[in-house]
């Protein structure tokens, strides 16, 4: 609008310059009004439109300190969450809230180690200090379980320990990791093209029990980075070269249209065509680590940007549709049979992040313009609620006569404290600098301050989001602090989030910033070569 106006004012300047010189007959006194009233109004514009003090408008003053004090709040909330946790499940893996006690789901403390590079970035050194102490005298691999997952302990503890590492220079951590990391080699089998999906840490052996002859795309094409990352810093290729293998498998074979199935047979890794084509569980971050491996290692393997750009392409034009009444964009599944079926998780509302992230290393443009439409029905999954926070999924309205443009159902009416639209705000605001992904992020956090916050400790999953008056399940799932959290606090702190500028840093799936290599690396490209 300044800009507008500074134009008519020229605009009128000159003219008036153009009748005195025509002679046209009009007075003087006449003309000098002509020229002076306009150049007062371009002085007052100049004079009123300059920065105050310390370079920040009128208008951004009261903005940017609120956004300042929610950076606040959301540090509180996590002193809160993780005090909770400290008293009633330390060295457990995820805090029970409401029972006051802790699970043991891997047995790797899982929370602490989660939270280690949160805690760092909010400058909680207390905080940070007393878990680098119980990690250096108890965290111990050595665990006789058959049922860990290889994808969540690379994703979450290798991820965790490789940032810790990278971010407090601490050795402990690197230990830990290098120590973890022949154990994870077990779930490689040289007799099936895809690693089985369970370890035992202790024996170092693995299975698969879930699916004896299946495997996740998401899961087996999500552990990439984090073993980059430990290649480089211990100089064992070995674990590139496994995570490399993957990918160079998924690239070769066949695809709809750039995509694949969420489900493939382990031995031969071919798609288990009656399996859908997702966006969200067991889906979302394949395509995800497509773009940041590709980003890691300075952009040198060439198949990994050709099969994201594909991948994106095809689901603009295969799963995007638009709701009635209001004609929001949103992204569906690809059945077997073809159809689209307009379901929803939240689980897919990483991908407008990631779209930014693409379009900050040179992606088309029109990937932000997805990604903008995209954050919108996010949103909106949170506003249209009663409690203005999300369902786990929804289904999206189709018909002309619709009166509404989602529904839930029974099953995904819970919201389990996910990170994937906080994550999506962080970068659509750190790209386009529009303060609407702040105010939104700002919403949502004080949906969750008055539905999820409990006076006894911690945060707890809300049963139904359709219901203000929910109850909770027994659950503090360790991503609300690496992620979620993580996530919000560098939304709303801009000092915070400039230690992380994108041609430096990529974060993994699991909310854990790491380093992009600053030149190619010769072990990373032995396993991935230029294409």
């Amino acid at each position: 609008m300044r800009e507008e106006l500074l134009g008519s004012l020229s605009w009128l300047c000159r003219r008036a310059m153009c009748l005195w010189k025509r002679k046209t007959g009009l007075t003087p006194a006449f003309m000098l009004l002509l020229v002076v009233f306009p150049l007062g109004i371009l002085v007052w514009v100049v004079v009123t439109s300059r920065p105050r003090d310390r370079g920040q408008t009128i208008n951004t003053v009261p903005i940017h300190d609120s956004y300042l004090k929610l950076a606040s709040e959301v540090r509180e909330a996590t002193l809160h969450s993780w005090k909770a946790y400290k008293e009633h499940a330390w060295g457990m893996d995820e805090l029970r809230p409401l029972s006051q006690t802790g699970t043991l789901w891997m047995g790797t403390a899982l929370t602490m180690i989660e939270s280690l590079d949160t805690l760092w970035i909010m400058d909680l050194r207390g905080e940070f200090t007393a878990a680098r102490n119980w990690i250096s005298k108890s965290l111990n691999f050595d665990l006789d379980n058959d049922h860990v997952s290889l994808f969540e302990i690379t994703i979450r503890v290798l991820g965790g320990l490789l940032s810790a590492y990278t971010l407090s220079k601490d050795k402990l951590f690197l230990e830990k990791a290098e120590n973890l990391g022949p154990r994870l080699l077990s779930a490689f089998d040289p007799q099936s093209v895809l690693p089985r999906s369970e370890i035992n840490l202790r024996r170092h052996s693995s299975k698969s029990t879930a699916w004896p002859v299946l495997q996740s795309l998401s899961e087996v094409s999500s552990i990439q980075l984090e073993l980059n990352q430990l290649t480089v810093l211990i100089g064992n290729m070995t674990y590139a070269l496994e995570g490399s293998k993957i990918l160079k498998h998924l690239h070769a074979i066949g695809k709809t249209h750039g995509l694949l199935n969420t489900l493939l047979f382990t031995r031969s890794g071919q798609p288990e065509h009656s399996s859908v084509v997702s966006l969200g569980a067991h889906g979302d971050s394949f395509y995800e680590y497509l773009l940041k491996v590709w980003v890691q290692n300075k952009k040198a393997a060439e198949f990994l940007r050709q099969d994201y750009i594909a991948a994106i392409q095809s689901i603009k034009d295969l799963l995007v549709g638009y709701s009635k009444p209001s004609g929001y964009l949103f992204v569906g599944e690809l059945q077997s049979s073809g159809r689209m079926y307009s379901k929803m998780d939240h689980l897919t509302c990483f991908l407008p992040g990631t779209l930014a992230y693409g379009t900050y290393h040179g992606m088309p443009e029109f990937h932000l313009r997805f990604a903008k439409d995209l954050t919108r029905t996010c949103y909106e999954m949170y506003n249209q609620m009663p409690t203005h926070l999300s369902p786990d999924f929804v289904i999206f309205s189709r018909a002309p006569d619709s009166l509404a443009d989602m529904q839930t159902q029974a099953k995904g009416r819970f919201n389990a404290l996910r990170p994937e639209l906080f994550e999506s705000l962080f970068y659509m605001y750190a790209v386009t600098r529009d303060p609407v992904y702040q105010k939104w992020g700002a919403n949502i956090f004080r949906a969750f301050q008055q539905h999820a916050r409990l006076p006894s400790g911690g945060y707890a999953t809300i049963v139904d989001v359709t219901n203000t008056h929910s109850g909770h399940s027994d659950e503090m799932n360790s991503f609300w602090i690496a992620e979620t959290l993580k996530y919000a606090y560098l939304l709303f702190n801009e000092t915070a989030a400039s230690l992380f500028p994108f041609d430096q840093w990529i974060f993994n799936t699991e909310g854990h910033p790491l380093p992009i290599l600053t030149t190619t690396n010769p072990l990373i490209m032995t396993a991935y070569g230029k294409s």
